[in-house]
């Protein structure tokens, strides 16, 4: 997936009362790019916001290692 996409997204189930994660693997490898992470309790969705960020590092957006960004959801 890394060699074809550039980025893999790896999730993490929340423990029970807990919040779980998602994580970018390959950005560093491809584009040069701190991996990225994102916490929250819907799994699939921080997938899919760390994959739609992986996007922007693809497309040329850098993120500084320890950056926090704000998106706003209602887009």
């Amino acid at each position: 997936m890394i060699l074809r996409f550039g980025w893999a997204v790896q999730v993490v189930e929340p423990p029970p009362g807990g919040v779980g994660w998602a994580y970018t693997i390959g950005l560093v490898l491809s584009y040069g790019h701190p991996e990225l992470i994102v916490l929250d309790e819907d799994v699939r969705r921080g997938g899919e916001l760390v994959d739609a960020l992986g996007r922007r590092v693809r497309d040329g957006e850098v993120f500084d290692a320890g950056a926090e960004i704000c998106i706003d959801a209602t887009q």
